[in-house]
């Protein structure tokens, strides 16, 4: 099961998801990557410990459940219930 892709962060933001690299289980406190050789070669040489990996999740469930603010395309903010 794939549960998002990897993307390394740039000063505006996140670049375009790396081919070959995706979030493969997740947990409240971690998340396994799985790559294949060159995505991981990648990867490995651009982070060091401590560094940051974006993902760009793909299942709306569980987005939708960690956001507590949405953005609508009118420019509106709609909260979440808590």
């Amino acid at each position: 099961m794939e549960f998002g892709r990897v993307a390394l962060f740039t000063e505006s933001g996140w670049g375009a998801p790396i081919e070959g690299a995706w979030l493969r289980s997740l947990s409240q406190e971690h998340g396994i990557v799985q790559a294949e050789p060159a995505a991981y070669a990648e990867v490995l040489g651009r982070l060091q410990v401590g560094d940051l990996l974006a993902v760009v999740p793909i299942h709306s469930c569980l987005t939708a459940d960690l956001l507590k603010h949405y953005a609508t395309l009118d420019g509106c903010t709609i909260d979440m219930m808590i």
